[in-house]
């Protein structure tokens, strides 16, 4: 059925009005941006080791407006006791839906060397307060760029290489063709927590010469802030390793060694979880008796 001239001239004649009409309410929409609105939702501890901690800083973003928000980017200062020590830009780009929510993950890495070598006052501390200041930017329609704040605070824990220390060589049993000997391998833990020591690898050398090598089995708990000491067996076969060896034995002069290796440890921490620290010490021994 065809339309008649005079439906025709109607509907060419109301397009315009419908058009402005439909103009106008996106000028309206346009008109009423507002911002985003921010939160932070949570701040999550992604890494853990005797080296550095990593977090993600979960930032909510509420867009009110009915129409889609582009994030385009955001910008961090995260500070230490006050003092500013990461800061850092991100060009993350990201479309917040209109009425919709998102959210943007900030990451952070924190080395613990570089933290105590900037805040030497935190070589004892377990843990210390954090702030982290950041600012997401936005293409807002009509108003332009925009950068939003945001801030959030807490306290993270702060980890130390446990420190490994050579004590003394002790002479267990010494004839004229075989020495046993036991090593003294201190641990200390600065930690707020204990860990478990699984295994140690060892590779001992005295005076230039290989002495031992093998691999410790038996597990052993260094509690918090507490020391620790392995014995690990030295036996020389003295017919091969020659006369010298036993001289050297039965003086009291200051041996050269070095012990490389590494411990195997285990934590209560869920994130540390396994640990194998390299083991890399060198210097004089004095015997005992």
């Amino acid at each position: 059925m065809k339309k008649s001239p005079v439906l025709k001239m109607i509907a060419v004649a109301l397009l315009p009005l419908l058009l402005m009409q439909a103009g106008c309410a996106a000028l309206r929409d346009l008109s009423t941006v507002s911002k985003p609105e921010l939160s932070v939702e949570e701040v999550r501890l992604t890494g853990l080791s005797f080296e550095a901690l990593s977090l993600a800083i979960d930032v909510g973003i509420a867009n009110p407006n009915p129409i889609a928000v582009p994030l385009a980017g955001f910008d961090y200062d995260f500070q230490i006791a006050g003092e500013s020590f990461l800061t850092g830009e991100d060009s993350r780009q990201q479309s917040i839906a209109a009425k919709g929510r998102s959210t943007v993950h900030i990451p952070l890495k924190i080395p613990f060397k570089k933290l105590y070598a900037a805040f030497q006052k935190l070589a004892g501390a377990d843990s210390v307060d954090y702030q982290l200041a950041a600012g997401l930017r936005f293409d807002l329609p009509l108003v332009g760029a925009t950068r939003i704040p945001v801030k959030t605070s807490g306290r993270l824990p702060l980890l130390k290489i446990p420190k490994v220390r050579v004590g003394k060589l002790k002479v267990k049993k010494l004839s004229f063709t075989r020495a046993d000997l036991a090593l003294q391998v201190v641990i200390d833990n600065a930690n707020p927590f204990a860990f478990v020591i699984e295994k140690m690898r060892y590779d001992l050398e005295v005076n230039g010469a290989p002495w031992a090598r093998g691999l410790t089995t038996e597990t052993q708990t260094v509690n918090e802030k507490g020391t620790t000491t392995l014995a690990i067996p030295v036996s020389l076969d003295l017919a091969r390793t020659g006369r010298e060896v036993y001289s050297l034995l039965r003086g009291n002069r200051e041996l050269k060694y070095r012990l490389n290796g590494a411990l195997d440890i285990k934590s209560s921490l869920d994130l540390l979880g396994r640990v194998s620290l390299p083991v890399d010490r060198s210097g004089t021994i004095t015997l005992s008796r």
